[in-house]
């Protein structure tokens, strides 16, 4: 099956992206992480976390369907980055069954 069929693809491998918006709604032209495949949720570090302090960590659920078929096994493709200051993707956690709502 495809299309309509099997419900709505959330985003094209690698097309995802983290963008930063100013507080007049206007979208910065570089992006803050890119090559993602299903970005969901975004934080940043706390003091706590010493020379990671206020770097952006973001969850990417990988490649996911929704609604997820009730047949469908959910995958472990998941995964959890980083940012840099340079603005480069850093691999924190794999394997994930969609990191959701991982929180710092």
């Amino acid at each position: 099956m495809s299309g309509a069929a099997t419900g709505l693809a959330l985003a094209s491998a690698g097309k995802g992206m983290v963008v930063r918006v100013t507080l007049d709604g206007q979208i910065k032209p570089k992006p803050v992480a890119t090559g993602l495949i299903c970005p969901f949720r975004i934080d940043v570090a706390p003091a706590g976390f010493g020379n990671l302090k206020d770097q952006i960590f973001v969850t990417d659920a990988g490649n996911i369907q929704i609604p997820v078929p009730g047949t469908q096994a959910l995958k472990h493709d998941g995964k959890i980055f980083r940012t840099t200051p340079s603005g480069e993707l850093r691999l924190v956690a794999a394997n994930l069954r969609l990191p959701l709502v991982a929180q710092l």
